[in-house]
């Protein structure tokens, strides 16, 4: 008789277990105490913060008021003085416009001066503190105070502004005072005039 031999199955092949490598738990760094932030000194606000300006103008008729049409002067001196020391604080010139500002100044009182053109012949008609010191005008400054009135007007024709016609010294004063004396002396003229008509007219006849 045949003898069948049993058919032989292949083994099955297990695949080794993959072993991960091990892992190296991640380094932690020692904590640091990070520095103490500290905050900056209280600041007090500065008082350099006030400014002085602005203008100085063509005074075409001469009125000591900014009209309409009147233009500014360019390239004309300013000169920022402290009025108690005399210490003069910046220098410069007005721009194309004729304006001028100076900042960064403390509380305190200032001496402005301008220094117009000599060519030019220019005569002050107004400054800030009434023209008694011609080109001059002392402005008083609070601290963080921004004056923008110190302005200073100029012209080469008549001086009509009363208040520099009172106040103005030098050789014209000379001439204001003749022109005056004249009024005087006009008026005193019409008085007497009409007193010697009042006179006539009441002077009766009897013929």
């Amino acid at each position: 008789p045949v003898t069948s031999t049993p058919a032989t199955v292949p083994a099955t092949t297990v695949p080794a277990a993959t072993t991960l490598p091990a892992t190296t738990p991640p380094t932690t760094a020692p904590a640091t105490t990070a520095p103490a932030v500290t905050a900056p000194p209280a600041t007090t606000p500065s008082s350099k913060t006030g400014c002085l300006g602005d203008y100085v103008w063509n005074d075409k008729n001469g009125d000591g008021r900014q009209d309409s049409g009147e233009p500014g002067l360019a390239n004309v001196t300013v000169t920022i003085a402290d009025a108690t020391t005399g210490a003069i604080i910046q220098a410069l010139t007005t721009d194309s416009s004729g304006r001028y500002l100076v900042c960064g100044l403390p509380a305190g009182t200032y001496r402005v001066t301008v220094t117009p053109p000599p060519a030019l012949n220019f005569k002050p008609t107004y400054d800030l503190d009434g023209r008694d010191t011609p080109n001059v005008a002392v402005a008083a400054l609070a601290a963080g105070q921004t004056r923008d009135d110190v302005d200073f007007g100029y012209t080469k024709g008549k001086v009509l502004g009363k208040d520099f016609e009172e106040t103005i010294t030098g050789s014209n004063s000379g001439t204001y005072t003749g022109i005056a004396v004249l009024l005087l002396l006009i008026g005193a003229g019409l008085v007497l005039i009409m007193n010697r008509r009042k006179g006539v007219h009441s002077v009766k006849r009897n013929d």
